[in-house]
């Protein structure tokens, strides 16, 4: 009856998590609250009932209490983490007090048995925990960051992300990012960086949804990480891979702060090994960061003074006013003469004059000059916008470009963070957290820009990624905790022109009246895009296709967990809600939004052909403008509902149990706003695919001209050659079987699973029962959402959405009049009844304390995944189906090397043949694809399988007396598919993977150096020779798997269509080390030439590339101050001592098909001189200098 009881109290406190729940709905969070737990005897190690049980932070001097079970057992269920004592009171016992005890984020921390003395209470015994406890009572693989490492290793950019290099299991390589800005975690147990959740404070960092931080804590404010890597608990999900929580510092009783500045540039650093190679002096390197920090109490006078124990802030500032060289850029820009038509001193390279012909007469004009009453103004004026030349020393450029231009990017980083911890009592503990990074990108090659190095003014990037997060606990008993964790995560994105270059590319503020299609999709009245053809060098403008850039990334989510200690078992339910969208407004899918137009100037099909680039806009005349139909909203949504029961059972004394079930509904993902559309095949018509323009032989109309020309098949009526593979106008549909998502009949992108329930298992056995060895393993499975946020976005691009009609051989005067042409469209498919992305793991392991603080860890860690994504082109020929008669080209014939000379490449007689008879073409694909009136359809389906399994080898010491270190060897293999194949079998491609990294072994370490001692202990030596600390990280690691490409000098097609072919392999790639040279990394003879009719062998990883052999150290020198204060100086130097580390090799091998074996003595041999030579170098040694004051 007593249980019955209460459990109604629990259910009455999860109804209310529910409710609670609801109203918030649109917050977030996954908690990195941990659970301290632990057991009381007597010195006849008796359970003791009822003793008082006291946990203080001993930074804040927050407490919890609780007392005792029937077994002398005692949880804290919900505990933020930090650092704690715990006090043991009762009756005819001396009071125990353990101190330091560190609870990591999501940890399961065992205060161990707690053996009382008999005495007086008054009378206190102190004993101080374990530096690195072994994990006795949880079952989960998890790794961590502590704040020494966190303040003691090095980073370059100084965000976190880098120092997943540390951990076991991980395939990060890198020192991070050069500054504070979104950084990649990598990859972790052979599971996608995508499936990947990280958290900061409970709140989603990796707001896109796959394994990128948006808006990194710069170190100086973290205070730990935690990665559960494998088979934790069914309270944390929505991920099949690994979980990732940053917990960010807080204020204590007493004020604490700190203010320091870093410093790198190239003259501290050594020159890469093939600027050395090639005799280039090192690139400039400059950058800066300012940060500081502040943490502590909030109080006032009188009554205001309470809150010093209650109410704590901390506030953290990085600024990193940085600028970067944007490069030389070298251009060919018209002349002024060139302006005014005059093209009397406009030269080819060689030297020879460019001809300018009068497309109505085809002579060239007199003097080689455009008459003014020629030229039209309009266009004049558009090709007016480029600057003037301003290099024009042919012997120096030999007519490549006459315009050079160089210019630097400001590129300042700025972050601030601010936490508040209030805990007004025993039962209520709240903390809140926001953070904000921007980075502002302002120069002349920005991403999002128009490509337009040479304009006069800017163009910004800016991305900003504000976050928040709110944390409440409540404890309505000592035996019932609920936490609510909410919060948002946003990432924006912008990019534009300044005022200046606004009115540089404005047709408005240029006074250009040239027209447009779709006159709404360019509010801001943009010039077109240009593109120029044969001139060295061209200019040209290529709009962004958000052009003014206006991306926004939400998700918000929310969690609360409900935690019931009943007796051994500590018990918690709870639920997960998430609301995830990536908008980029106004996309065109293509640059093509304002029109863009191309002028080659020398194109033979081109009726109004000039000779010259620069001088075929001057008449009005362009060889193709296209320009996008809309620019719909990519507005991808993904939205998540799980909730989960768990127990952590103690068994025994010496044994843990965990068992838990995870429930996910699943909603799937789709588009906010419906502007999109998706190819649906049960409602595809062959039959309503237009028809195309064929090539034939006959006159060109334009041109007068006879040759290869464009046929429409309904009427006869001849075309230019251009037009062939087009659609022709007015006839069929487009986009068959597309639907738009906004009509009725669309089914949606994809189809609910309903409810799905995995669970999780685990146990934990303390083997003597001391807290020094523990075997620990289990079970779990973990499912994942199929698509990203911005997966589903992609589908806004799909017809009927959005055209891309081109025009032909056109005159600006007269192209809004004109009909552009259609070709097939290329549409994307996600598979609509597909399972959601799974992974098992399996884990056995033992942990041993080996004395010295230290406790080594050795365990296997498997992961099976399944139902992961492939992508998979839908409507591909078939293998040999250009090589068939009836898909060659008309107008071709066999060339005299041909069994039947002269006769057309069409004709049976050319039937049966292996490989495309010489001289014959095959038509475009598109006139013989299965699916006809499509190109390409990009199908991604969820049906692909991996494995991963290791052997996981720790070695850890916390910071304690001066040292802390850490060792991770990770022995692993992961296997999957490697590619997708429509034709060939899918096991063709089974092999490593691009994450298999064989061996693994990375050290940490921080010691502090011995101090001076005896007789030459003084003042001065102490100044110079007291307070040094060394630091570092050493890599080893084989290098990631390669696989080699496959092409021939002669373009020549050996397969006919299908899934394409690889290079044979008839060897063994792998050389001794010893016997590696930097022209033969590998070996080159084990990969021969394909033939024709063969898909090749070499369709998965054959051998691994350079490994890495690295060492990072610092050098810190510690200067004591008065009251605390301490003056720190430090040198970090990356690749120490400047080893040459190779990164990457040529692995493109190249096969002669010229001529014939009797002609070419190198026939079908391997001809690419650098195939198998070094190509690319990890960093040369780089040098950070620092300066730092703490108090």
């Amino acid at each position: 009856m007593e249980m019955i009881r209460q459990f109604r109290g629990v259910l009455g406190h999860l109804l209310l998590t529910i409710l609670m729940v609801g109203i918030c709905a649109g917050a977030w969070g996954q908690t990195t609250s941990g659970v301290i737990n632990g057991e009381v005897v007597d010195s006849q190690g008796a359970a003791i009932v009822g003793a008082n049980i006291t946990l203080m932070e001993q930074l804040t001097g927050v407490t919890q209490v609780t007392q005792t079970d029937a077994k002398g057992l005692f949880v804290f269920p919900v505990v933020k983490p930090g650092t704690y004592t715990v006090s043991v009171e009762k009756d005819g016992f001396k009071k125990l007090d353990k101190k330091g005890m560190v609870l990591l984020a999501a940890g399961h921390l065992s205060a161990g048995t707690l053996a009382l003395p008999v005495g007086s209470v008054s009378a206190a015994v102190t004993v101080t925990a374990d530096v690195t406890p072994v994990q006795t009572t949880s079952t989960e693989r998890s790794t961590e960051i502590t704040s020494e490492q966190m303040q003691g290793l090095m980073s370059l950019g100084r965000d976190f992300s880098s120092l997943m290099r540390i951990l076991p299991g991980s395939d990060y390589e890198g020192n991070g990012n050069a500054m504070l800005n979104s950084a990649s975690v990598g990859d972790f147990n052979g599971v996608s960086n995508n499936y990947v959740s990280i958290n900061t404070d409970g709140v989603a960092s990796n707001t896109r949804n796959v394994g990128v931080v948006e808006g990194p804590l710069n170190m100086d404010a973290i205070q730990e990480v935690k990665v559960l890597d494998a088979n934790y608990q069914a309270e944390y999900g929505k991920v099949a891979g690994a979980i990732v929580d940053v917990v960010s510092k807080s204020g204590t009783r007493n004020f604490h702060g700190s203010l320091a500045y870093y410093f790198r540039n190239e003259d501290l650093n050594a020159n890469s090994y093939f600027n050395n190679r090639n005799g280039v002096a090192r690139s400039r390197y400059r950058y800066n960061t300012i940060n500081g920090t502040i943490g502590g109490p909030i109080f006032g006078p009188g009554r205001l003074r309470s809150l010093r124990d209650k109410l704590f802030f901390f506030f953290s500032e990085d600024y990193e006013p940085n600028s970067q060289p944007e490069g030389i850029g070298y251009y060919t820009l018209p002349t002024s003469l060139e302006r005014q038509g005059d093209f009397s001193q406009s030269y080819q390279p060689n030297g020879s004059l460019y001809v300018v012909t009068d497309p109505e007469t085809g002579l060239q004009f007199p003097g080689n000059v455009i008459p003014q009453n020629r030229i039209n103004t309009v266009m004049q004026k558009l090709q007016s916008i480029f600057p003037l030349p301003n290099f024009t020393n042919t012997a120096v450029s030999k007519r490549q470009y006459n315009f050079v231009t160089s210019d630097s990017a400001s590129e300042p980083a700025n972050q601030q963070i601010l936490r508040l911890d209030f805990d007004p009592s025993v039962k209520w503990r709240i903390y809140f957290r926001g953070t904000n990074l921007t980075d502002n990108d302002t120069g002349r090659a920005t991403p999002g820009g128009n490509g337009a190095y040479w304009m006069t003014g800017t163009e910004f990037y800016d991305t900003q990624a504000p976050s928040f997060a709110l944390n409440i606990t409540y404890a309505p008993t000592s035996n019932i905790v609920n936490e609510l964790a909410l919060g948002t995560g946003l990432w924006f994105e912008s990019s534009g022109l300044s005022a200046a270059s606004l009115n540089e590319f404005s047709k408005t503020a240029q006074g250009i009246s040239l027209g447009q299609l779709y006159p709404q999709n360019n509010p801001l009245n943009l010039i077109p895009g240009l593109s120029y053809g044969v001139i060295p060098s061209s200019p040209g403008i290529g709009w962004d296709p958000r052009t003014p850039m206006d991306d926004v990334v939400v998700m918000a989510s929310v969690s609360d967990g409900l935690s019931w200690v009943h007796r051994e078992h500590t018990m918690k339910f709870g639920i997960y809600a998430d609301d995830a969208v990536y908008k980029q407004s106004h996309h065109s899918g293509n640059a093509s939004f304002a029109g863009a137009l191309t002028f080659t100037g020398a194109n033979p099909n081109n009726p109004y052909n000039t000779g010259y680039a620069f001088a075929e806009p001057l008449l009005g005349y362009f060889d193709t403008y296209q320009e996008s139909s809309a620019r719909p909203n990519y507005y991808g949504q993904a939205n998540s509902f799980e909730w989960y029961a768990q127990d952590n059972w103690r068994a025994t004394r010496k044994l843990t149990l965990e068992y838990g079930l995870r429930f996910t509904l699943d909603i799937p993902q789709g588009l906010k706003g419906n502007e999109g559309a998706a190819l649906v095949l049960s409602q595809y018509d062959a039959s309503q695919a237009p028809p195309m323009y064929r090539p034939v032989e006959g006159t060109n109309p334009a041109t007068g001209k006879p040759g290869r020309v464009a046929e429409d098949p309904t009427t006869g009526k001849i075309y230019p050659a251009a037009y062939i593979g087009d659609f022709v106008p007015n006839i069929g549909n487009p986009a068959s079987g597309s639907v738009a998502a906004s009509s009725p009949n669309f089914p949606g992108f994809f189809k609910s699973q309903g409810v799905l329930v995995v669970p999780r298992v685990g146990f934990a056995y303390d083997v003597f029962g001391n807290g020094k060895m523990a075997i620990r393993g289990g079970f779990g499975m973990f499912n994942n959402q199929r698509a990203y946020q911005g997966q589903v976005g992609g589908q806004a691009f799909n017809p009927p959405t959005i055209f891309y009609p081109t025009q032909y051989y056109g005159n600006v005067a007269t192209f809004l009049q004109a009909q552009g042409l259609l070709s097939p469209s290329s549409t994307s498919l996600l598979q609509y009844n597909s399972h959601l992305p799974q992974t098992m793991n399996m884990t056995l392991g033992v942990q041993q304390d080996i004395g010295f603080q230290t406790v080594l860890d050795i365990a296997y860690v498997g992961v099976l995944s399944r139902h992961l994504p492939y992508g998979i082109n839908l409507n591909e020929v078939p293998y040999g189906a250009e090589f068939l008669p009836q898909n060659q080209d008309p107008t071709t014939t066999q060339s005299a090397a041909g069994p039947n000379p002269g006769l057309a490449c069409t004709s049976t007689l050319a039937s049966p043949h292996n490989g495309l008879l010489p001289g014959c073409t095959p038509l475009p694909d598109n006139f013989f694809r299965p699916r006809p009136g499509y190109g390409s359809i990009n199908y991604t389906a969820w049906g692909n399988t991996g494995s991963n399994h290791a052997l996981q080898v720790q070695l850890n010491k916390h910071f304690s007396k001066g040292s802390q270190f850490g060792v991770a060897y990770t022995w692993s293999k992961s296997l999957s598919y490697n590619a997708s194949t429509l034709y060939l079998p899918q096991r063709t491609t089974y092999g490593v993977t691009s994450m298999d990294r064989p061996q693994r072994l990375v050290a940490n370490w921080l010691a502090d150096l011995p101090k001076v001692r005896g007789s030459i202990n003084n003042w001065a030596t102490r100044s110079i020779l007291n307070g040094w600390q060394i630091s570092g990280i050493t890599t080893f690691s084989v290098g990631a798997p390669q696989t080699v490409s496959y092409s021939t000098n002669t373009g020549e097609n050996t397969t006919g269509g299908g899934d394409g072919a690889k290079v044979t392999v008839v060897g063994n790639p792998k050389v001794a080390r010893g016997s590696r040279t930097f022209y033969r990394y590998f070996n080159t003879a084990a990969f021969a030439y394909t033939p024709v009719g063969s898909a090749g062998t070499g369709w998965h990883p054959e051998f691994y590339g350079p490994g890495i052999n690295d060492w990072d150290m610092s050098l810190i020198k510690n200067i004591p101050i008065e009251n605390k204060v301490t003056f720190q100086i430090r040198a970090e130097t990356y690749n120490t001592f400047n080893h040459t580390q190779f990164s990457s090799v040529n692995t493109s091998a190249q096969f002669d098909t010229s001529g014939s074996a009797s002609t070419n003595p190198t026939y079908h041999q391997q001809i690419n001189p650098a195939f198998g030579n070094y190509t690319g170098a990890r960093t040369p040694r780089l040098m950070q200098l620092a300066a730092r004051i703490t108090f």
